[in-house]
């Protein structure tokens, strides 16, 4: 048999086959949508990008989206909620004017209860500890 051997890719596989092997080595499960081998390049990225879009669709990932939006929003809950409240600020400034116009005197009544909340809450997190 004169045939040559095939000639490796570039990440070292050989067939699309192999490929798919890899992109599941690589942490990714192959869908029937994805199978049939890899890009023009030869690199598998083809067939891994398939692999992960298989991957998002499956119900498994479904199932877990609502738990990693809980998950993201209690993580950045103050981000998200400076950023919420400055759009609204910004998209609907009226409501602002009215509450910043309460004053008794020359003390602006919403400003000083927010700021003795933030400063009430900054205590009682102390330890008792840290008192003495």
């Amino acid at each position: 048999d004169n045939r040559q051997p095939e000639e490796p890719a570039s990440n070292g596989y050989h067939s699309s086959q192999t490929q798919q092997q890899a992109a599941v080595d690589n942490g990714f499960e192959i869908s029937a949508t994805s199978a049939g081998g890899g890009n023009s390049h030869g690199n598998g990225l083809g067939s891994k990008a398939a692999a992960f879009a298989g991957q998002l669709c499956s119900p498994e990932w479904r199932q877990q989206l609502p738990a990693k939006i809980k998950a993201f929003v209690l993580d950045n809950f103050m981000l998200l909620s400076f950023s919420i409240g400055a759009a609204l600020a910004l998209a609907w400034p009226v409501p602002g004017k009215a509450v910043a116009s309460l004053a008794v005197g020359d003390i602006r009544i919403v400003q000083a209860a927010n700021n003795f909340i933030v400063f009430l809450i900054s205590g009682l997190t102390l330890k008792s500890d840290d008192f003495r």
